[in-house]
């Protein structure tokens, strides 16, 4: 009987050693990668010192997607804090106490927004950088100056920590571009075009391309919170028309009667854009391929 003990005891032992150097392997490898530091060249971008905040029309509807995540007055929230996924926090946008604002430099803000990087160069988790990396220099210069723009709040908030599953899931491959989107981000790569304000499915996919941050890069949405509906032809909006599709966008109700969460979808912003603006929008999703889901 001793002996059987013994040899549990020698099983339990390994497994732990085993279990140990996982985590600790684990550790090891997303360290490396949260503390790398990206070298960004400063950007010849001319922030206006002044901004009218509030303008709704586009680019000034940008805004509204910086309040999904760091809430309606810009000063940060704890979007989660869970012992095995960890603690997630949007930051402090403003000049309050625990803000971000008093102390960006410009450069700061094009490297967040841009590139994905903190002041230090290390990357930002979870922020969608590889979506606003898109915009162009004007749209994402009146965004920068929108945001400082906000009444400063006093907030102070913890830092975000990686748990362990989350860790497991960037080792592994699980978590998109969003999670470190300076990997994702082609730092170099020149500024895009923008193209012609028109009805046209080019100028629809740029406007678009911030609705990324929720339905995805292939606007197919996904079946967790704040992931959005689906987009395609395929998708929840299939059977609707232009005129369905504008409407919706105008009241926060869609066709089947069902109101839009305004702190989900930002339709209240979106409703200010022109109707040239939203029919181009419009004319790029019917564009796409058609993904056959049903996310509401």
């Amino acid at each position: 009987m001793d002996r059987v003990f013994r040899w549990i005891g020698v099983a339990v032992g390994a497994l732990a050693g085993l279990l140990l150097i996982g985590v600790t392997a684990l550790y090891t490898l997303t360290e490396a990668r949260l503390n790398r530091v990206y070298v960004i060249r400063p950007e010849p971008l001319l922030i206006p010192a002044s901004v009218d905040a509030t303008r709704r029309d586009w680019p000034y509807t940008l805004v509204a997607f910086c309040r999904d995540c760091h809430g309606s007055d810009l000063a940060g929230q704890v979007l989660e804090d869970d012992p095995l996924m960890g603690t997630f926090v949007s930051s402090n946008l403003t000049a309050g106490r625990g803000g971000i604002a008093s102390s960006y430099s410009d450069q700061d803000w094009i490297r967040a927004l841009r590139h994905g990087v903190r002041p230090n160069g290390k990357p930002l988790v979870g922020m969608p950088s590889n979506v606003f990396n898109r915009l162009s220099d004007n749209d994402l210069a009146v965004l920068i100056a929108l945001v400082r723009a906000q009444p400063p709040v006093d907030h102070e908030l913890p830092a975000t920590r990686l748990g362990p599953l989350v860790r497991l899931m960037l080792v592994t491959g699980n978590l998109g571009p969003d999670a470190l989107p300076a990997e994702a981000i082609d730092h170099a790569a020149p500024r895009p075009n923008v193209p012609a304000p028109a009805v046209s499915v080019e100028y629809g996919r740029y406007m678009a391309v911030l609705c990324a941050t929720c339905h995805g890069d292939d606007m197919s949405g996904g079946p967790d919170a704040g992931q959005g509906m689906n987009l395609t032809p395929g998708g929840t909006i299939k059977d609707w028309t232009e005129a369905a599709f504008l409407q919706t966008l105008r009241t926060g109700v869609a066709p089947d009667g069902r109101a839009l969460d305004p702190d989900q979808m930002p339709w209240n912003d979106i409703q200010n854009l022109s109707d040239d603006q939203l029919r181009a929008i419009w004319v790029y999703l019917r564009s796409l391929p058609a993904i056959e889901t049903e996310y509401r």
